[in-house]
């Protein structure tokens, strides 16, 4: 039983229930939760390509009815990720990787919600790997289960977890280029192959 436990399978099938169920509980806690007209309107509907059809056809601080804002929200194929790229540009808001890959997902998937929060749980739940990661490179496995586990039960980051914005992009993100900046100090040498 101890060889088995110490095999280096069930250590990575233990993981990927971990990761599983990591995955599972956030969008079960995000499942039910309405897509606030910030998500909406800021994350969805410019991911559509029809951020500049809506802004055109509002009032100054217009409230938008939900209905109303779902037919922005639909993918439509004359809008293509250039448009995104183009609306991005103008409005200089945010950077425009999550809204493009947002916009294959409301092509592929549609724009339900639970949809649109699995996307970003998914970006959430390769930071908590990415965090275990960084935790081993700087000392063992020990230090990445518990880096793991803080951003696992971390408020923020549950938050933040299940929103259709950018911020589960960006956690990851920079702790992908946290662990890459470990990897290359710890190499102490840096070579360039042609």
């Amino acid at each position: 039983m101890s060889t088995l436990i110490r095999s280096g399978n069930f250590r990575l099938a233990l993981a990927g229930v971990f990761l599983a169920l990591l995955f599972g509980i956030r969008l079960y806690y995000g499942h039910d939760i309405l897509l606030s007209g910030d998500e909406a309107a800021v994350g969805v509907v410019q991911a559509a390509g029809k951020w500049d059809l809506l802004r055109d056809s509002l009032e100054v601080e217009q409230v938008v009815p939900m209905e109303q804002l779902r037919s922005y929200m639909a993918y439509s194929p004359e809008y293509s990720s250039g448009d995104v790229l183009t609306i991005m540009w103008k409005d200089k808001l945010h950077p425009p990787l999550y809204f493009l890959l947002l916009h294959y997902v409301l092509a592929l998937f549609g724009s339900e919600a639970l949809i649109l929060r699995a996307f970003s749980v998914l970006f959430s739940v390769a930071a908590v790997l990415t965090a275990f990661f960084i935790g081993k490179e700087v000392k063992d496995s020990r230090l990445g289960m518990f880096f793991a586990g803080f951003m696992s039960l971390s408020p923020y980051c549950l938050e933040y977890s299940v929103m259709v914005r950018l911020y589960p992009l960006a956690m990851l993100l920079a702790l992908l280029s946290t662990l890459f900046l470990l990897k290359i100090v710890r190499k102490q040498s840096i070579s360039y192959s042609a």
